[in-house]
C-alpha cells in the first residue's frame, strides 16, 4: 500500500507542475497531503498505534480539509481562476520535475541505508516532492501556485523526518502539521489583501512596482 501511496504523490508532483487551472491545484494538493498522511502511517517505525492513528487524523484534518478550504477561499476572494504565461512553460515544467526525480534517486542512494522495513522509494520521494514544491515557487507567477509549492516542499520535508529520524517526536510532528496550517492561513490573508489593494496577485507585476 505504501508503495501504491508514493506513486501517487510522484504523479500529483508531475501533474502540480504541469497544472495550469487554480483550483484543480488545489484539488491535487489535497490529494498529496491525504497520501502522505496515510502513508505516515503505514510507514512509521515508532511502537504507537493510538498515537499514529491521531497524527494521520490530524493530517487528513488539516492538510485534506483545513488547508483546501483556506486557499479555495483565498482564490475566491483574489478572483484568480489560472495561470497565464509563466516564465517556464508547464510541458517544460513537467519535464524538469521527472529530471529532479531522477536526480532525488541519485542523490538518495548516497545517503545511509534507512530502516530495511521502510519502503525504499520514501527518501527518493520526498527529496523529489521539496524539489517540485520549489521549482513550483520558482516558476509560476500567481502567489496561490507560490503557495501550492510551499504545501508541497512541506509534505516532502514530513516524508524525509519519517524516512530518516527513527520515531519522530510528538511535539515535532504536531509542529510541522501547525506550521503548515499557520502559514496558509497567513498567507491566504496576504493573498485576500493584495487583491483588494492591486487588484491581480501576479508576482512579477508586483516586483515592478515603483516606491
Amino acid at each position: 500500500m505504501a508503495d501504491a501511496l508514493l506513486v501517487l504523490i510522484v504523479l500529483v508532483n508531475l501533474s502540480l507542475l504541469g497544472g495550469r487551472r487554480i483550483a484543480g491545484c488545489i484539488g491535487r494538493v489535497a490529494v498529496q497531503g491525504l497520501a502522505v498522511s496515510v502513508c505516515a502511517l503505514v510507514a512509521e517505525r515508532a511502537p504507537h498505534p493510538g498515537r499514529l492513528l491521531l497524527l494521520a487524523a490530524l493530517g487528513v484534518a488539516v492538510k485534506g480539509l483545513l488547508v483546501p478550504w483556506l486557499l479555495r477561499r483565498a482564490m475566491k476572494t483574489a478572483e484568480v481562476v489560472e495561470e497565464t504565461r509563466p516564465p517556464v512553460g508547464f510541458t517544460a515544467s513537467t519535464v524538469i520535475g521527472l529530471a529532479l526525480l531522477g536526480v532525488a534517486f541519485v542523490v538518495a542512494g548516497r545517503l545511509p541505508a534507512v530502516d530495511p522495513g521502510l519502503p525504499p522509494l520514501m527518501l527518493p520521494v520526498a527529496f523529489t516532492t521539496m524539489l517540485s514544491g520549489l521549482l513550483l515557487v520558482i516558476v509560476r507567477k500567481t502567489a496561490l501556485l507560490q503557495v501550492i509549492g510551499y504545501l508541497m516542499m512541506e509534505n516532502g520535508i514530513f516524508m524525509a523526518g519519517i524516512a530518516l529520524v527513527s520515531g519522530i517526536p510528538w511535539l515535532v510532528e504536531l509542529g510541522v502539521l501547525l506550521d503548515a496550517a499557520t502559514a496558509v492561513l497567513v498567507m491566504s490573508a496576504v493573498i485576500g489583501h493584495i487583491s483588494r489593494v492591486f487588484d491581480h496577485v501576479d508576482m512579477d507585476r508586483l516586483r515592478n512596482l515603483q516606491g
